[in-house]
């Protein structure tokens, strides 16, 4: 599956343009090649000017870490990054990462939100669009935006909306879901499952009447 959302600011009022969920199995895109294909056509047919990508949250390892409350913001980075690697087990220059300052929690007090995945694969996922842009160029360019995680955009979300304090945010895919645990008003926990809506239609017996 491939999810796309695209939105206007004119005005600095954002509206929802177009929405859509891309079948990839019912459409038979079963190469990385015929995806890729798929991408760009979708690019070039909404005229895209900036792209935010979301990656899926399998990808991704995140961690709540605790850093000593009298670091300072190069020693913060210094010990996240060493944290990420440990998790990873990959070297620095092979990582993306993301960190988040969360307020104090549970037995948590001066935690920070860890988010990391591998470099290759995020240069996977641009590369389609960042390559049709090389391709046939914008008056206007085409800018990346941002890169984020499955969870960070459910949290972003639920924070427009207005979050409680404590929660369990879920989105469910066809082939896998993604949990948020909000504690405290703040992320505290989010994994993937690989199991989706396709899997609890499969597992569900049919009745017929």
């Amino acid at each position: 599956w491939v999810k796309l959302l695209v939105a206007d600011s004119t005005l600095g009022i954002v509206r929802v343009v177009h929405r859509q969920t891309v079948d990839l199995s019912r459409e038979q895109l079963k190469t990385a090649g015929e995806v890729d294909e798929r991408l760009r056509a979708l690019v070039n047919e909404f005229r895209v000017e900036h792209v935010a990508f979301v990656l899926p949250q399998h990808r991704c390892i995140r961690q709540v870490v605790e850093v000593p409350g009298d670091a300072s913001s190069s020693e913060v980075r210094a010990i996240l990054e060493k944290e990420a690697t440990r998790l990873s087990g990959l070297r620095p220059e092979n990582l993306q990462y993301q960190f988040a300052r969360l307020h104090s929690f549970a037995s948590y007090q001066n935690p920070y939100w860890l988010t990391l995945c591998k470099a290759e694969e995020v240069e996977a996922f641009l590369a389609p669009v960042l390559e049709e842009a090389a391709v046939a160029p914008r008056p206007e360019g085409l800018k990346l935006i941002d890169v984020a995680s499955a969870a960070q955009t459910m949290v972003i979300a639920g924070e427009v909306e207005g979050l409680p304090e404590h929660a369990v945010l879920v989105d469910l895919g066809g082939n896998s879901s993604t949990v948020v645990i909000i504690a405290e008003g703040q992320r505290a926990f989010a994994t993937s499952l690989a199991r989706g809506s396709e899997h609890f239609v499969l597992d569900r017996p049919l009745v017929r009447v």
